[in-house]
């Protein structure tokens, strides 16, 4: 039968080969291009196949390390580095026990192993070298615990048998916060006044005192625990007095100057318009904690008790690795000064705390027992941890709440 002239003819291609039609010029460009985009195509994939398998072998390297952890009685700490980029690392901590530093390299990384430690907590960094004379300090990834700290965050595994303050996370009194600003000839003091929200400003309300104040309230939840403990009933309503640091190595380091401008400035300038009842308690860590003890030595009429943590209490005995400190000379005066005392009885009520595993604990155990030796009443508590805020928070209950009860009940 033949076809109508407008409908195609089926078989009018039929003989022709696939290469007659590939020789028409736009049907060949055409196949090119599109040879040329699957070869891209496959390029592509070939490509992200290779980093999958690249990412692959860093996830099964990574899986086999595993995370910084207590196992075993030891602590394993951990630092992830598949293609071995660092050339040595280290671990970094403040602390003066004997601890092992260097990590081994192993599959996947690097690794440190020990025996666990005579601490509560261990607070640390990972020093990691690019070069042997090129390192920095890093968190620890594979370890979710971080604390904040006025130089930044540090890792921190908890030891076997460490709970944090029971404290921590209970109701609270709310309260609320007034700054003063103090011109000293000394220099210019920034205090933050912390007070229950429900405290009427004429209230007379027992007050505490401490140096490096906002440091204190950041990293070592100071107000947090007032204000826990007043809900429980723990502590009485009070005020607290958050004292900001200036020239803190020069102002805190028995400095005459400055225990000046704190009794005839700063003193009276956070009591003036808040009545005060007795006499405050005050507080400090570190070289704030020399400072407390030289005014509570000088002033002790002012303060019904002084709670030092971890004070600076430099002397040429215990602290000769100090011996460069610009005042250095300044403070091993005034210890000695107390070395060399006979019976003081005015003192005020007096709680040294400190960290089992710091410098400064060899010279805190001196001057607490010169201290008892003239006669002073001196309340002593350590925690298995160094010179860091998260230690001062843990001496707060119960050797801060004992000393409020005994001098304020």
């Amino acid at each position: 039968m033949q076809s109508s002239a407008n409908e195609p003819d089926a078989a009018s291609n039929e003989g022709v080969s696939g290469d007659a039609l590939s020789d028409h010029p736009t049907t060949a460009s055409a196949q090119a291009a599109v040879a040329s985009a699957q070869a891209a195509v496959a390029s592509a994939q070939a490509s992200v196949a290779s980093a999958q398998a690249a990412v692959a072998v860093a996830q099964a390297a990574v899986a086999g390390l595993g995370d910084s952890a207590v196992e075993d009685h030891r602590i394993v700490i951990r630092f992830h580095d598949p293609n071995h980029h660092a050339v040595k690392v280290m671990l970094w901590a403040d602390l003066t026990t004997d601890l092992v530093r260097d990590f081994v390299r192993v599959s996947g990384g690097w690794e440190l192993s020990q025996a666990i430690p005579p601490l509560g907590r261990l607070e640390y960094m990972i020093e990691v070298f690019d070069t042997d004379d090129s390192s920095s300090l890093h968190l620890d990834t594979t370890n979710p615990r971080h604390v904040d700290g006025a130089f930044g965050p540090h890792s921190w595994l908890p030891m076997p048998g460490y709970a944090e303050p029971a404290w921590l996370g209970q109701q609270q009194v709310e309260g609320e916060r007034v700054t003063v600003e103090v011109e000293p000839e000394l220099g210019s003091v920034r205090v933050q006044m912390w007070a229950p929200a429900d405290t009427d400003v004429t209230t007379e309300l027992p007050l505490l005192i401490t140096h490096d104040g906002p440091e204190m309230d950041a990293y070592g939840r100071l107000t947090e625990y007032v204000a826990t403990g007043i809900a429980s009933g723990k502590l009485p309503p009070m005020r607290v007095a958050l004292v900001a640091p200036g020239a803190r190595d020069e102002w805190y380091s028995a400095n005459p100057a400055y225990a000046k401008a704190f009794v005839e400035g700063i003193l009276p300038a956070i009591t003036e318009d808040l009545p005060m009842r007795g006499r405050p308690i005050l507080m400090g860590q570190s070289l704030g904690g020399l400072i407390g003890l030289y005014l509570g030595w000088h002033e002790s009429s002012l303060f019904d008790g002084l709670f030092l943590q971890s004070g600076s209490y430099f002397t040429a005995k215990t602290d000769d690795q100090e011996s460069g400190f610009a005042t250095f000379q300044q403070i091993t005066a005034f210890t000695g000064e107390i070395q060399a005392s006979g019976p003081r009885e005015d003192l005020p009520a007096i709680t040294i705390v400190c960290g089992t595993a710091e410098e400064n604990l060899e010279n805190n155990q001196l001057i607490a027992a010169e201290l008892e030796r003239i006669g002073a009443d001196v309340g002593w508590g350590v925690v298995g941890d160094g010179h860091t805020w998260t230690c001062w928070r843990d001496l707060l209950d119960p050797h801060l709440t004992e000393l409020i009860q005994k001098v304020w009940s």
